[in-house]
């Protein structure tokens, strides 16, 4: 995507319904995108798409689980037969978790590994024939879990390092492609009030920590990474130090973060 803009560029957006996905998408339909988007909830998909785009003129809503490979290869299959190709994918989809990693449920493992895992890598895989085509870009929504792991997300914090591994890898595979890919680094960020987290036994839970950023926040950062393709991204200050400490002194991040459990606890179950 060049410097003027996303008009008439291919978006597709997953998990895309609700949060952060939905105001992703939202900024590149508002920025003139042609949007694509996904999620499980069928109901909640096409809300989103009335809310987006009424008369459906620039915008596609595909149902689907981006872990499962029949429905991602829909999900590519649709968006190509209604728009002719694909410029951006932004891989939005994500399970959030917390508990102690003793008492992480098979059921719980399982989903983080396949949501945060397997629903990047497959749609990047079956889009990618597409994304070459137009030199386009792909975006991966990480987390500073990513940076260094945390107790209490510790099954998040190794599915976000995961993407860290893929990012670093395409860049290389990529090369000479014309293809960008970029990775954001999102800080703590506000959910949908009605969001629920998996705790470590698979129960729902609702967690409210302090804030860093806002989905809007978010968006503005995707759109500005994927218009100037920028590798790597970190989102705040407070993230920015994180990744420093990580980088400079981790022994000493380390000692502090053990100091801390204490508070950690308290947004665990």
């Amino acid at each position: 995507m060049t410097r003027d803009g996303a008009k008439g560029k291919v978006v597709i957006v997953t998990g895309s319904n609700r949060g952060i996905g939905y105001k992703i998408a939202s900024l590149f339909f508002e920025r003139g995108a042609k949007v694509v988007l996904n999620g499980r909830d069928a109901e909640r998909l096409e809300k989103a798409r009335m809310n987006l785009d009424p008369e459906g003129s620039r915008t596609l809503a595909v149902q689907g689980d981006v872990s499962n490979p029949e429905d991602v290869s829909r999900l590519i299959r649709e968006t190509v037969g209604k728009f002719g190709g694909i410029d951006v994918l932004v891989c939005n989809a994500g399970m959030m978790m917390r508990g102690r990693f003793e008492d992480l449920v098979p059921q719980v493992v399982d989903g983080i590994i396949r949501t945060n895992i397997l629903g990047a890598v497959l749609p990047i895989i079956e889009a990618l024939p597409e994304i070459k085509k137009r030199k386009g870009s792909i975006e991966l929504i990480s987390s500073l879990a990513a940076v260094r792991g945390m107790p209490y997300i510790n099954l998040y914090c190794a599915s976000k390092m995961a993407l860290t591994a893929i990012a670093q890898s395409l860049w290389v595979e990529l090369s000479g492609t014309g293809v960008h890919l970029g990775i954001l680094y999102v800080g703590i960020t506000e959910n949908d009030p009605d969001k629920l987290l998996y705790a470590a036994d698979g129960s729902r839970i609702q967690v409210h920590p302090p804030l860093h950023s806002t989905q809007e926040d978010v968006a503005r950062a995707v759109y500005r990474q994927v218009r100037l393709r920028r590798r790597k991204t970190v989102m705040t200050l407070a993230g920015k130090l994180l990744a420093a400490m990580q980088w400079l002194m981790p022994g000493v991040l380390t000692f502090f973060m053990a100091k801390l459990q204490r508070i950690s606890a308290r947004f665990a179950r």
